[in-house]
Parts: C-alpha cells; structure tokens; sequence
C-alpha cells in the first residue's frame, strides 16, 4: 500500500511506500511514481516502512529516477532502510559520481551507499 500526500501550491509530493518493494509490488507501486511524477515536479519516495526489497524493487528506483530526469522532475528518497543499501551495493547499483544516462546528473545511488 502506499499514501500519497501532495501540495499544488509547491508542485511537490511525497509517496510513503508502507508494504515490501519485492517483484510481487513493483507494479502497483510503479504506476503510483508515475503518476506522483506526472503531477508533481519534485517527490519524496519515502521507504522507512518498506519492510522488504529486492533487485526488482531497485529496478524499480533507478526506472523511476530515470522518468524523473527525462521530464525535468526530481525524485528524492527518505527513509533508505539498511536492507536497501546492503542490497544495492552488492547487486552493483551504487556506482561513480554521475548517472549512467549522462546528462551531467548525479548518481541516483550515491546516497544509497
């Protein structure tokens, strides 16, 4: 389940993601960051229920930081549980200083690590 909060005035939201990020959720969660990032140009993904996660979960991430960047949007995490991070550094997600699509953007996973 996830609970969307959002402020017209700022054009911002915060998505709290209250289940697991396994392959069983991605795609109800997925289309929730769509449509977060379809009405608002910055959002909090904030993970500090996510109780488990796994690669198909930071696919999931690092497709929607992707979406964000391609539509002049941001996407910020809160909450990064230590499961997600051990899981990111050993599946190879955290990498160099810049993202991978170019562009001059900061890797998404640097505040992962």
């Amino acid at each position: 389940m996830t609970n969307w909060n959002y402020n017209a005035e700022q054009r911002a939201g915060k998505l709290t993601v209250e289940q697991g990020m396994t392959i069983s959720q991605v795609c109800m969660l997925g289309k929730a960051l769509l449509q977060g990032l379809d009405k608002a140009d910055q959002v909090v993904l904030d993970l500090g229920a996510v109780h488990d996660v796994d690669i198909a979960g930071l696919q999931l991430l690092c497709a929607a930081h992707r979406h964000a960047v391609a539509h002049g949007k941001e996407l910020h995490l809160a909450g990064i549980g230590e499961q997600l991070r051990e899981l990111a550094r050993a599946a190879g997600f955290v990498r160099g200083e810049l993202c991978s699509i170019g562009r001059d953007v900061p890797c998404f996973w640097i505040m992962v690590a």
